[in-house]
């Protein structure tokens, strides 16, 4: 199953960092600052049953209520 996390965490960054035209370093540390690795492991059970964009749209959401902008 970490396989399975891993693989789901580095598609989101991928996809997080393309739709906001940000490197990967740019990308890495706002998911360490605003602690989206743990939501993505701690929430992979749900995240994993819808698509890609769905789970980063959840991220979007969780950041922007955060008061990150994007």
């Amino acid at each position: 199953m970490i396989n399975e996390v891993l693989f789901m965490e580095l598609r989101l960054l991928r996809l997080f960092r393309e739709k906001f035209h940000l490197s990967g370093r740019e990308a890495n540390e706002i998911f360490v600052e605003h602690k989206i690795w743990d939501y993505i492991e701690e929430c992979y059970e749900a995240l994993h049953v819808s698509s890609d964009e769905c789970a980063l749209d959840e991220i979007e959401t969780l950041l922007r209520n955060k008061g990150v902008v994007l």
